[in-house]
């Protein structure tokens, strides 16, 4: 009995998480027609959500900031390019600066000024301070 319940909640966990890689994969789909056609305002929609979806695929990740360097704002194409690079490296800051040819300190700095948190790699909320702790 006890199992059961637990197998219950872990049914119920796969069927809400397995939508989200069907769903990445059609949104870079789309992504990637859209580029064909030349539509990057519809390409940078579809890449968004894919990354809503699924934040850890470096792929959808790069193509985003190809595509918004390409729409003129490099500020976000340098934030997707980090994050890219710290899904490639599972959040290991020294493989992410090595992958982009700098030094972690820069790496450091780099975060700091897009608002991602340094211990995690995941985007600061409202509720971080902003500031370095531990680098180490």
């Amino acid at each position: 009995m006890r199992y059961g319940r637990f197998l219950a909640v872990l049914a119920v966990a796969a069927v809400a998480i397995w939508p989200l890689g069907a769903y990445a994969a059609d949104f870079l789909a789309n992504a990637r027609l859209a580029l064909q056609k030349g539509d990057l305002k519809a390409a940078q929609i579809q890449l968004l959500n894919a990354v809503k979806a699924d934040p850890q695929n470096a792929e959808t990740r790069f193509l985003l900031a190809r595509v918004e360097f390409d729409l003129g704002d490099p500020v976000a194409a340098e934030r997707e390019v980090l994050q890219m690079a710290l899904a490639h490296s599972n959040g290991t800051l020294s493989v992410a600066a090595k992958l982009l040819g700098i030094s972690r300190p820069t790496l450091y700095g780099l975060m700091e000024a897009h608002g991602i948190e340094v211990e995690t790699g995941k985007p600061a909320d409202s509720t971080t301070s902003g500031g370095r702790t531990d680098l180490d």
